[in-house]
């Protein structure tokens, strides 16, 4: 199920699945996100989502259950409740920078990334950016190391 439209000016959609596992009923789940956009005057863009992921946990005791599975891409979080916030901005018609955040909202860990993109050509871009992770011993984010990066993308 999914839904997208506009509150006022803003963007707003969200989408849900259940998920049914007919041999295991104790393995059935609901996951659903909910999110809002809106574009500001002078080249600034914002967004914020919430995302419920019924397979995760609140207990962060039990992460290490879950890390296998992330890690073999079998997953994409090992919690329940995620809000995800992020605002661009438009320095010059060639080049965007942005700031993202997301928080596990059980654990209070998270990400913080910085980005910048320039339009090099007009089917190439390349970006710089950078994540730092913070949380308590134990929580979600706290496993990562900062991470610095460089891309290309070319378009044909």
């Amino acid at each position: 199920m999914s839904f997208a439209g506009n509150l006022f000016d803003a963007g707003f959609r969200g989408e849900a699945i259940y998920s049914m596992n007919e041999n295991d009923a104790d393995s059935n789940y609901v996951r659903g996100i909910i999110g809002m956009d809106y574009q500001f005057p002078h080249n600034i863009y914002a967004m914020i989502e919430y995302q419920y992921n019924g397979e995760g946990t609140p207990n962060k005791n039990v992460y290490l259950n879950y890390f296998s599975r992330l890690m073999n891409g079998e997953i994409q979080n090992v919690s329940r409740n995620y809000l995800a916030m992020m605002v661009s901005y438009q320095v010059h018609a060639l080049v965007n920078s942005s700031l993202t955040s997301i928080t596990n909202l059980n654990d209070g860990s998270g990400m913080i990334g910085f980005s910048l993109g320039y339009n090099a050509l007009q089917d190439m871009n390349l970006g710089l950016g950078t994540m730092f992770f913070y949380g308590g011993m134990g929580t979600e984010y706290s496993f990562y190391a900062p991470a610095f990066y460089l891309s290309a993308e070319y378009y044909f």
